[in-house]
């Protein structure tokens, strides 16, 4: 489906800011969440600070090729199927999990 070559903006800024926010928070939020229980988990989990960190440096990790890999689909298939895709998927693992 080829691009529009001038696509119409439909949604006011303000009210996409509000739309979107939330979505660019969650990676923030996760991050906040999890850090201040970091020094207990080695004790908790019985495992060594390193590997503790590892997951730190994988989440992380995985962020930045989640944004490359997502961006490349956006373009290909629109971003609100992807928007939605990812809300749907990240609400069903935090039920799940």
């Amino acid at each position: 489906m080829p691009c529009p070559k001038n696509p119409t903006w439909t949604t006011s800024l303000p009210a996409a800011m509000v739309l979107m926010a939330p979505f660019d928070i969650l990676a923030s939020l996760a991050m906040d969440i999890y850090l201040p229980i970091v020094p207990a988990m080695p004790e908790i989990l019985k495992t060594s600070p390193d590997v503790i960190q590892l997951t730190l440096s994988l989440y992380m990790i995985c962020l930045g090729l989640g944004q490359i890999v997502f961006g490349l689909i956006s373009d290909r298939i629109g971003r609100r199927p992807v928007l939605i895709g990812g809300a749907l998927l990240f609400a069903g693992a935090s039920v799940l999990l």
